[in-house]
């Protein structure tokens, strides 16, 4: 029900961060005018993914490949996603660990096609971080919502513009 707010005051694509498991979230998504959708190779089996993320494509969605260890890395790699997603936080306890991103990047850059982007997932509190992980692109609420306090839910205009540019260095 956020997707239509958040494309009302940014221009930036859109992302539906939700636990995608069927084609109707996929279709919903696409209702409510995400631009890309999440999925997490924690949550879905290959098959899964491959329909799912064969499905957003056909809608004119990009997909978002999140992983949290190394085999799911490498199933993002053998999946041939584009965007891939390094969650930075322990789904089990929930810590954070900003090498994770860093680790998996440098073990597998000479696996990693030219035209595959990572991202940075959790634990991101400030730009600096962001320099010293030599990102390219992150994905932080907690980033986001220290920008400034959310208005009915949502950080005004102002403040997602200034949050995204800094994110997307």
């Amino acid at each position: 029900e956020f997707l239509p707010l958040v494309r009302d005051i940014v221009s930036q694509p859109v992302l539906c961060k939700d636990f995608m498991i069927s084609e109707y979230q996929v279709y919903l998504a696409r209702y409510y005018q995400a631009d890309a959708i999440l999925l997490m190779l924690s949550v879905v089996n290959d098959e899964t993914y491959r329909v799912l993320a064969e499905l957003a494509h056909s809608l004119g969605m990009g997909v978002l490949t999140e992983t949290s260890n190394e085999d799911e890395f490498e199933r993002a790699l053998a999946l041939g996603a584009k965007i891939i997603g390094v969650n930075n936080r322990n789904l089990h306890d929930l810590t954070v660990d900003l090498n994770r991103v860093v680790e998996l990047t440098k073990k597998y850059a000479d696996c990693i096609p030219a035209d595959v982007r990572i991202i940075s997932e959790s634990g991101i509190y400030n730009h600096k971080q962001i320099h010293q992980l030599g990102m390219k692109a992150v994905m932080s609420m907690t980033l986001a919502t220290q920008a400034g306090k959310p208005i009915g839910g949502l950080l005004n205009a102002q403040l997602w513009q200034m949050v995204i540019r800094a994110i997307c260095v």
